[in-house]
């Protein structure tokens, strides 16, 4: 569910769908993910005011106006780093008794809510991967959650995430616990009829539902 230019929902009004959820863990990536994006950008943006300023001295000889660029792409670098930083608070994952949640928010772009109900799937895997000496010298890794949907599979990623192996453990120890099963009320029973093997409680049109 993507909706542009909508203000996303705090983090307790995310957990009031219903009356007894308990929040479980609420986690984001780990804060060393924005090291390489941030230097990066820093790295950028001393190349192109060191190439500005060489331009400018050499054929302009305005030493105004090479301050003047420089304070500009000052300016551009902070705020692409403000972006970086604010993409990365308002992207976390969510889980409660009830249900998993991924939000991410990027403000003026986009809003992004994943919500998994657990009592509308199963679940078949969790798989927990570390690859990298970074990852592996920080503790740093992916969660991935594969569900079974009535209709389709589904796979739920928390991705660099610190501590994975207790964070897949936990997912394990939730998603292990008895949920309701969409067949407890099926729509069709058995009979004792050889000519009609089979009957349904419900038949559903376009209209809706006819008992």
């Amino acid at each position: 569910m993507k909706n542009n230019g909508q203000k996303i929902l705090s983090e307790k009004n995310l957990l009031t769908f219903f009356p007894a959820e308990k929040n479980l863990l609420r986690v984001r990536e780990f804060w060393i993910v924005l090291i390489w994006p941030i230097l990066a950008t820093l790295v950028v943006g001393f190349i192109i005011a060191c190439g500005f300023g060489y331009i400018l001295t050499l054929y302009f000889n305005r030493p105004l106006l090479v301050l003047s660029s420089s304070i500009l792409i000052l300016a551009i670098v902070s705020s692409i780093i403000a972006k970086i930083l604010t993409d990365w608070h308002g992207h976390f994952y969510i889980l409660t008794t009830h249900r998993i949640l991924e939000a991410c928010y990027k403000p003026l772009f986009s809003t992004y809510i994943n919500n998994v109900i657990l009592n509308q799937v199963k679940s078949t895997e969790v798989d927990i991967e570390g690859n990298g000496l970074i990852n592996q010298l920080f503790n740093i890794g992916n969660v991935m959650i594969t569900f079974d949907r009535p209709t389709h599979q589904e796979e739920f990623r928390l991705m660099n995430i610190k501590n994975p192996k207790a964070v897949g453990f936990l997912f394990a120890e939730v998603l292990d616990f008895k949920k309701a099963d969409v067949m407890d009320n099926p729509v069709w029973f058995k009979t004792k009829k050889p000519e009609h093997p089979f009957r349904f409680t419900q038949e559903i049109f376009p209209g809706g539902a006819i008992a």
